[in-house]
């Protein structure tokens, strides 16, 4: 049986221990929330000079975050659908990838557009339709004189260009903005994330229009430090070569999914340079030979193209393009010898190319509905020439 001076020893130790434990809860309780905010542009799978997928992974493992809040939509059902590309394609797998936790803090405003008619009618309606007019031109002016790579949309530079424009629009609207209102929604959600994690690092990944609102609102939280991304960088080159991976050469031939026609000298020399590395790459040879057919098409060689093509068109069909992990190699490249043989002036057989495409069951739903498609505006076939 336990003795009494026992049973008060106990009691003792019990409550030292506790006291002991106070003044780290209270240490902890005092370290603020960090937030690191990184902008970010969507399309940096295309591997736009300076800014590549390998940058913002390359920027995100010196931030280190614990927690990774993102531009995917928070009050829908499946954040993920909409999710920019960058997200898909480059954040969301290094999250996963590195076990970090991924939180969708982004706002789906269905009524945004209607929200900036009215902004925009109220300009016109005070006067001040041509202050707005020359706000804009001076904003595009100076976004233009901005080089988008990772380190210059991530400085003082650009965040005050983003900041001083919607500053003059709420000066020209006389309240609050469509896009102040939109994004206090987001921050809301940000700050319950910070809430939700104290003394924790967090990233935030977002477009750079966003990125000074954060920090700018944030700013004004005691229990909260944000990091600027600029604090991060340089990024050395080795760390950009680390941080690259093979799929990211494949990811960047996304224009090259346009029509024919429609791409400019510029992105074709680039994206003939982003296609060179696909050759070494084994497991992307099918892509690269599409891919190098569909770069002919752009650059008005269809006979080379349908050189290329035409070996693609016997794979077997359920071997797919690990582009996007979909599509059957073989209906694709049967698609495009159509634009092939169309290139070369041969419309009636490219008709009769498409209509065998259209009419063959084995051959994808999507296809044969892109094969119809063309049919219709193809409705009154020239002669073969």
């Amino acid at each position: 049986m336990n003795s009494p001076r026992l049973h008060a020893l106990a009691i003792y130790l019990a409550i030292y221990a506790l006291s002991a434990l106070a003044p780290c809860a209270t240490a902890l309780a005092e370290q603020p929330t960090e937030v690191v905010i990184v902008s970010t542009q969507h399309f940096i799978t295309d591997m736009p000079d300076g800014y590549t997928p390998a940058h913002l992974r390359a920027l995100l493992e010196k931030a280190a975050p614990a927690v990774l809040a993102v531009e995917a939509c928070s009050n829908v059902d499946d954040p993920w659908l909409t999710a920019p590309y960058e997200l898909t394609k480059v954040t969301r797998p290094w999250a996963i990838e590195r076990k970090v936790p991924l939180v969708p803090i982004g706002w789906s405003e269905p009524n945004y557009s209607n929200q900036l008619g009215v902004m925009f009618n109220k300009f016109v309606a005070s006067g001040n339709a041509a202050a707005y007019e020359q706000a804009e031109q001076q904003f595009q002016k100076q976004s233009a004189e901005l080089t988008m790579t990772c380190a210059s949309m991530n400085d003082d530079r650009s965040l005050n260009l983003w900041r001083n424009y919607h500053a003059k629009l709420h000066e020209l609207y006389g309240e609050e903005t469509p896009w102040e209102a939109w994004n206090d929604k987001i921050t809301a959600n940000l700050l319950a994330l910070c809430r939700k994690h104290p003394a924790k690092r967090i990233a935030v990944v977002f477009g750079g229009a966003h990125a000074y609102y954060f920090a700018d609102r944030l700013a004004k939280e005691p229990n909260i430090r944000v990091i600027a991304a600029k604090e991060f960088f340089p990024l050395a080159d080795d760390e950009i070569a680390a941080a690259t991976r093979d799929g990211d050469y494949l990811q960047a031939m996304r224009l090259l999914n346009y029509f024919p026609g429609s791409l400019t000298p510029a992105q074709l020399t680039s994206l003939e340079q982003r296609l060179q590395p696909l050759q070494d790459f084994k497991q992307y040879q099918n892509d690269y030979q599409y891919y190098k057919a569909r770069l002919l098409l752009h650059q008005n060689k269809p006979a080379d193209a349908l050189e290329v093509l035409t070996p693609l068109a016997d794979v077997q069909p359920s071997v797919l393009l690990d582009f996007d992990g979909v599509t059957s190699v073989r209906d694709a490249a049967r698609l495009q010898i159509y634009f092939a043989i169309q290139g070369q002036g041969k419309t009636t057989a490219a008709i009769e190319h498409l209509r065998s495409l259209a009419n063959d069951k084995t051959v994808s739903l999507s296809i044969r509905q892109t094969a119809e498609a063309l049919l219709n505006a193809n409705a009154t076939p020239a002669t073969n020439r």
